[in-house]
């Protein structure tokens, strides 16, 4: 092999260590670890089980918010659960029109500035 292959293989195998890497480790630049804060409200997504919900449920115990807003609550039945984790049913705001993860973002921001 000349040179020129030798430099171009090289490369090329350091182009895909690089991507490897950076698609590995993806997920990590997503997640943030922050403590919770006092809110007005606390949002809940549907989709993905009850494992939101289950911490929505925590932090509304907690005293870190009078409200859940729970965007698309009836799918994966949200409202029933939030009401079976002893969360009261006037606490609890629904959103019923999402469906996307966009729709999610804009019909909670709607809902918070009409109540």
């Amino acid at each position: 092999m000349n040179k020129y292959k030798w430099i171009l293989l090289t490369f090329f195998i350091l182009v895909i260590v690089v991507v490897f890497t950076l698609v590995k480790n993806a997920g990590s630049f997503l997640v943030l670890d922050e403590k919770p804060v006092k809110s007005d409200v606390i949002i809940v997504l549907s989709g993905g089980g009850t494992e939101r919900l289950l911490k929505a449920s925590e932090l509304y115990k907690e005293g870190y918010a009078p409200y859940l807003i729970i965007s698309n609550g009836a799918e994966d039945n949200l409202f029933e659960g939030a009401q079976k984790l002893g969360i009261p049913a006037d606490s609890i705001i629904l959103e019923k029109q999402a469906q996307s993860t966009t729709e999610n973002a804009f019909f909670s921001v709607e809902l918070m500035r009409n109540c």
